[in-house]
Parts: structure tokens; C-alpha cells; sequence
């Protein structure tokens, strides 16, 4: 179960959100029972553990958790990447009452999609394709795409052929992500991300 621990050890900065209230802290929240925050959520599980369930199993590291920004004193938003789908997950809470107040799903490179605006709906649009942003390609060459089946390859070429700047690959469009890289004069460079079809990612690098 994160629901106490990972979400406190791995990846969060609280010190973004200030102290919490020491009569309800954030974890207390997690080991409530779900439905507390959602009547559409199960009674018998707590929100910790049916958040684990819910999100994708590869989630990156990095759970952040802050505040909400100037004027939201009482809001706690937590944030997660989801490397495998190319988004970003942030859900928001009261930091008196067990209430949920929101939430979001987007991507730098992605399409926002609309306001989360109950936990209940979270399985159904986590499982949704969100359209992707055009490659935005450097000067002297056009962006390619190639269709595969439910997936899509794209990058940029030259006017000789060659693969120049930002390229990505999906295996389902604008759901789980195949690569996201650069080439340079046809060739990779620097970092990048490779995941395969159960949603394993790792950080490859290349020399160029």
C-alpha cells in the first residue's frame, strides 16, 4: 500500500505546500475509506489503495504533492507522471474536510482534455485516447507520419530524406506512448524515452 508511505517517501515536496494540519494529515485522508470522497467510489477500500489500483502500474517516480497556489490555503493538489501515456494526473483536496475538488489530465504534448470533476470517472478517462499536438519541426523540413494498425509513427525530415528534430511513436494514438525522441541528420540524440507494449519505460541515452 503507497497510500501512507509511497506518496509521503517517493518523490513529494511538501515543503511546496507548507505544514499540513497536524489534526488531518494527508495520509490520514489516504486510509480514509474511497467512498468518503466520492459516492460513485467503493466503501470497502481506502483512497490510497484504490488510487494504486487505478493508476497505470507505471508510473513514473516523481509524486508530487503541494499546494494550490496563492489564495488556496485549504487545497492540496497531488500530481503524478505517467510516462507510459505522455500526461500528467493532478488531483486536488480539501486540507480541512475529505472533499475532492478536482482535478486534471494533460500533457505537454497532448490535447487538454476537460476538468475531472469526479474520482469515479478517473478509470474511465485514464483508459482514453487524448489527441496529440503537432510536432513542432525545425526550418527546412516537414513533419511525416506513418499509421500502424491503432498506433502512429511521427517525425520530421529534411528535403533529403533525413530525420531532423522531435519524433514520437505511439502504440495506440495519444494513449501509450512507443518513443519520444530527436534525430539529427539521421541520427539519434540525447535522451530518450523507449517503453514497450506493458507500459515498461526507460531513459536511453545517445551520443549523436
Amino acid at each position: 500500500m503507497w497510500g501512507r508511505k509511497a506518496l509521503l517517501a517517493a518523490g513529494m515536496i511538501l515543503a511546496l505546500a507548507g505544514p499540513l494540519n497536524a489534526h488531518d494529515p494527508l495520509d490520514a485522508r489516504l486510509d480514509m475509506p474511497a467512498r468518503v470522497f466520492d459516492p460513485g467510489l467503493p466503501g470497502d477500500v481506502s483512497l490510497g489503495d484504490w488510487l494504486e489500483r487505478t493508476l497505470p502500474a507505471r508510473v513514473a517516480g516523481d509524486r508530487r504533492v503541494s499546494g494550490c497556489g496563492a489564495g488556496n490555503a485549504n487545497c492540496v493538489r497531488i500530481s503524478f507522471r505517467i510516462l507510459s501515456r505522455a500526461r500528467s494526473l493532478t488531483l486536488r483536496f480539501d486540507r480541512k474536510n475529505p472533499r475532492f475538488l478536482g482535478g486534471s489530465l494533460g500533457g505537454a504534448e497532448l490535447e487538454a482534455g476537460p476538468s475531472i470533476t469526479s474520482l469515479a470517472d478517473l478509470p474511465k478517462r485514464l483508459s482514453a485516447p487524448m489527441r496529440p499536438l503537432p510536432l513542432i519541426c525545425p526550418e527546412r523540413t516537414e513533419p511525416q507520419l506513418e499509421e500502424e494498425y491503432a498506433g502512429l509513427r511521427e517525425w520530421c525530415e529534411t528535403p533529403e530524406g533525413a530525420k531532423h528534430g522531435p519524433a514520437r511513436a505511439w502504440f495506440s494514438t495519444g494513449l501509450y506512448l512507443m518513443h519520444r525522441g530527436a534525430w539529427r541528420n539521421g541520427t539519434k540524440i540525447g535522451n530518450w524515452l523507449e517503453c514497450d507494449r506493458f507500459e515498461r519505460c526507460r531513459w536511453v541515452a545517445y551520443g549523436g
